[in-house]
């Protein structure tokens, strides 16, 4: 027999057992504390979020509204169309995007 059977002994328990039946209320309340901290924090960060959200929605609806009031706007859209339509048209709008950082069509 190779080794000593004491090897196989656990040593002693580092702290009380605890029934999980009949739990220490002090530690439950105080998980159920930490537990509604964290979700008040995760709440408060998501309410921050919304509200950049919101405003950056805002601010591209009124873009959206100001370069519809343009005159121009109805020109542009039946010259785009009309773009579209063909083969140069598409490659011709492809190169413009490109040259102005847009790469991506319009919706």
């Amino acid at each position: 027999m190779i080794g000593d059977l004491e090897d196989l002994r656990g040593g002693p328990p580092v702290q009380e057992y605890a029934d999980p039946d009949h739990p220490d209320e002090a530690m439950v309340a105080g998980a159920a504390v930490d537990a509604l901290k964290a979700l008040l924090l995760h709440n408060a960060t998501l309410r921050r979020e919304l509200d950049h959200k919101s405003a950056d929605l805002l601010d591209t609806q009124r873009l959206l509204e100001r370069s519809v009031l343009r005159p121009t706007y109805r020109w542009r859209q039946r010259t785009v169309r009309r773009l579209e339509s063909s083969r140069a048209g598409r490659y011709a709008m492809k190169a413009y995007r490109r040259a102005r950082g847009r790469s991506s069509r319009s919706a």
